[in-house]
């Protein structure tokens, strides 16, 4: 433990908390510009589109977990990601500040409606905040990462 360990966790926090305020900001200046990678693309402009819009969350449904990983660097507000197994559920664990759920692979408007019905049943969005949607068309498929959208949360219908 230490001589001073509640003064180390303060000085622990007060570091955590100076580098979690300007990471927005500085966003731009903190890596490399965006090369022809697609899935860097959509994983910057999700979470640019997640700032402008105020948006709720940035729920990404991923594979392999690639997709999380790049959206994580932009740190958005709150991501979720959605994806089909356990062993990238565990390796997500890791990741900056990802909430996971394992999902079955469903086609466009039912992913749609998952993230729009989990995110209202867990409290992590009210009727009408924008979300934004990173995903791979077709669904189920490994690294196509190509899709953006940020429907608004809507209720049951």
């Amino acid at each position: 433990m230490g001589a001073h360990p509640i003064e180390a966790v303060q000085v622990m926090s007060r570091i955590i908390e100076a580098t979690e305020s300007g990471a927005l900001e500085s966003m731009s200046d903190r890596r490399a510009p965006v090369g022809d990678h697609e899935a860097e693309a959509i994983a910057e402009s999700a979470v640019r589109a997640a700032q402008e819009l105020q948006a709720a969350a940035v729920a990404v449904f991923t594979q392999t977990g690639v997709a999380v990983r790049l959206v994580a660097k932009y740190r958005p507000v709150r991501r979720s990601s959605r994806h089909d197994g356990a062993r990238v559920r565990s390796q997500l664990t890791l990741v900056w500040g990802a909430e996971t759920f394992i999902v079955p692979a469903v086609g466009h408007r039912r992913m749609v409606r998952q993230v729009e019905r989990a995110l209202l049943d867990l409290g992590r969005a009210k009727e009408g905040d924008q979300v934004v949607i990173v995903a791979g068309t077709p669904p189920g498929r490994r690294g196509t990462t190509n899709m953006l959208e940020d429907p608004p949360a809507r209720g049951p219908s």
